[in-house]
């Protein structure tokens, strides 16, 4: 599982080196980008957190439990699996 704080988020996007930013799934970002343009080219919203939620869960093979609807779109496009509330 990937968990990041902000500030070492931004300094993944600032090119800056440290172990923090070394420690980030190889490819991770970019998988995130194409997995939400995917979802935003087929005319759904997909916003940034949800979509780093999703393409984490999706790494992982991880089953992501949930109240938001958002997310049944990622199971459609991309084979989330969810376990949500009625």
């Amino acid at each position: 599982m990937l968990c990041i704080d902000t500030s070492s988020f931004i300094a993944y996007l600032q090119g800056d080196k440290g172990k923090d930013v070394e420690l980030i799934t190889e490819g991770y970002w970019e998988r995130t980008g194409l997995l939400r343009a995917k979802i935003l080219q087929q005319g759904y919203k997909a916003r940034l957190a949800d979509t780093l939620i999703a393409q984490n869960c999706l790494d992982h093979h991880a089953l992501l439990i949930t109240r938001d609807k958002d997310f049944k779109i990622y199971t459609e496009i991309a084979g989330l699996r969810l376990a949500q509330a009625p």
